[in-house]
Order: C-alpha cells, then structure tokens, then sequence
C-alpha cells in the first residue's frame, strides 16, 4: 500500500466544511518553469547591473538573505531593467494541458472558501477556469470594496475567494515586490491586511503551500496580521523538509505536515501526490457516506484514521 500523509483533523475538519484558506507560493508555480524567490534573485543578481556605490549594498543584503531589501536596491539604482526582468521571467504561455494538470488546479479543486497567493505570475487567470472555477474572481489586495462585497456573498464550491496579495503583473505599477511596497501596503488602512487577513487567521483552518519551511512570507504575513486570538492550532505548512520550524513560528502555532514519499524526489511530483490526497479525501466527503466518513476519521485517534485514509485514498477508482 502506498504510504500517505500524516493529515491533521483540523486540516480534514476545514476541508469538510470548505472552512479552510490555502496559501500559496512560488513553489506551486515551480513546475510551469516560474523561478522561486532565491532563483529570481540570484537572476536578478546575474542579469542587471548596478552603480559601483549600490552594488556593496545589495552584496551585503545578499549575503545576509534579505530578499526584499536586496530587490528594493536594484528597484532605486536600476527600475527599468529590473521590470524587463520581472516580466521576462514570471509571464509566459503556458499549454492548457499543462495548466490542467498542476498542482495549482488541484489546489483549486479542493474547495477552500478562501486562496490567498504571493504569486504574481499569470497561471491562476487560466487555470480557475480548467478546474471549474469560471465564475472566481481573482482580486488584488488593494480592491478593498470588491474584496469586501466578495466576503459577503460567497458560494464556496464554484466562486471562492481569491485574492493576489502582492499584485499582478496585469498592473506593474501596484506590484509588491520590494521593501517600500510591502512596507506601503503593510502599513497602510488595507482592508486585507488589517481586517481580512486576520479575521481568516481567526475563524479558519490555514495550509501554506509552495512555501521553504522557514519562509519569511509566511511568518511575515502571519506577524503583520497578528492579533492575540490569532495563537491556535490552526496554521499548518506543507513541506518535504526535515527543518525545524523556527521559534518564531512556532510561537504563533505554525505546524509542520510532512510529505515523506521515499518513491518520489521531484518537488513538483512530491507536491502533487500530497495534494492529489487532498483532492480524493475531498471528494469523498461529497459522496453520500461522506458526512459519516468525515466524522469517523476526525473523531477518531491517528492509527484508526490514517487507516481508513489509506483505503480511501488508495483505492484503484475514485469518484
């Protein structure tokens, strides 16, 4: 039998009950050939050229792993050739064929209520549509009233939330990118970042995907929308790696889910059978047993439930 993962029932309770918001990150997008954040900067680093008096500056941000002041310094001494970058390496075509079968649509197909990414690549505009999201929206953190209209009428299966939260490239000028845009937003009355982002922190389940174990995204978002209700067992972040979370993380109650496949060491393959899982527990809880399942396993203790999580997920045909 195949080995899975170790699903938390909180994770499983959220699925159930659509009352769930997934994160994600360059990761997802990795297989469409999108770099990660420190391939982009080691391009950015390569590829554009700074003035003798700026690029001691960004060394020193390089070498300390200060990804946004590192951009923010090639953003003031260089802004048109980091844009051309920019655009280079996170816009392109992609086949349909690709789209539907990646890990971003299956993320799409697990019916969360709410998607919040720090991508800015244009995959998402296509991919809604190939897993049956059609009528979603895809908003950017600055669109508060329509963002707010969305929060009130949401039907979670078919039109979830979905928001961008630093920018597109449809829009180059509200990207978030570099230091003093995270720091403008961040900062700023957003309705996202001060009331929506810790009102789903609050009341939901949440799984960051695509992310390195101690990304500064996530504990980033997490402390600039920290209130102290936020502080339960409800932060999960999905990973391969054998790294300890970090203090800091752990004190605002980040849990690690461990996807061990020995079978498999492609990222993007190790990825995709994690959330195919998902996908198949997902759509059982839509089978008329369903209901029944999905309390058994959740009140049940570990051994019983990765049981009958194995047999569900392991079976030759899936609804």
């Amino acid at each position: 039998m195949t080995q899975i993962t170790n699903w938390p029932t909180n994770v499983l309770r959220g699925l159930f009950s659509h009352n769930i918001t997934i994160f994600f990150g360059a990761g997802v997008a990795k297989e469409f050939g999108f770099p990660l954040w420190n391939e982009f900067i080691d391009t950015l680093k390569n590829e554009v050229s700074l003035p003798d008096n700026k690029k001691g500056i960004a060394d020193e941000y390089y070498k300390e792993d200060q990804k946004m002041e590192f951009i923010q310094t090639y953003f003031d001494a260089n802004l048109e050739e980091t844009m051309n970058l920019i655009m280079h390496e996170f816009k392109r075509d992609i086949p349909h064929e690709d789209l539907a079968n990646s890990n971003e649509a299956l993320l799409l197909q697990l019916n969360a209520g709410s998607y919040i990414t720090t991508n800015i690549d244009n995959s998402l505009d296509v991919v809604k549509g190939l897993a049956g999201k059609m009528r979603a929206q895809i908003f950017w953190y600055n669109q508060d009233n329509d963002i707010k209209d969305k929060v009130i009428s949401k039907d979670y299966a078919k039109d979830p939330l979905i928001i961008r939260l630093h920018g597109s490239l449809n829009d180059t000028k509200n990207l978030i990118f570099s230091r003093d845009q995270y720091t403008k937003i961040s900062s700023s009355n957003s309705f996202v970042m001060k009331k929506l982002l810790p009102a789903l922190f609050i009341t939901t389940t949440v799984l960051f995907v695509g992310y390195s174990i101690n990304d500064p995204d996530v504990l980033r978002v997490i402390t600039d929308s920290y209130s102290p209700e936020n502080i339960q067992h409800n932060f999960f972040i999905l990973t391969n790696e054998q790294d300890k979370l970090l203090p800091e993380q752990e004190k605002y109650g980040v849990k690690a889910i461990t996807m061990n496949y020995p079978d498999i060491h492609d990222q993007t393959e190790i990825l995709k059978r994690a959330l195919t899982e998902l996908v198949k527990i997902r759509n059982h809880f839509d089978t008329p047993e369903g209901y029944t399942f999905a309390n058994d396993i959740i009140n049940s203790g570990e051994k019983s439930r990765m049981a009958s999580l194995n047999d569900i997920i392991n079976r030759k045909s899936q609804r």
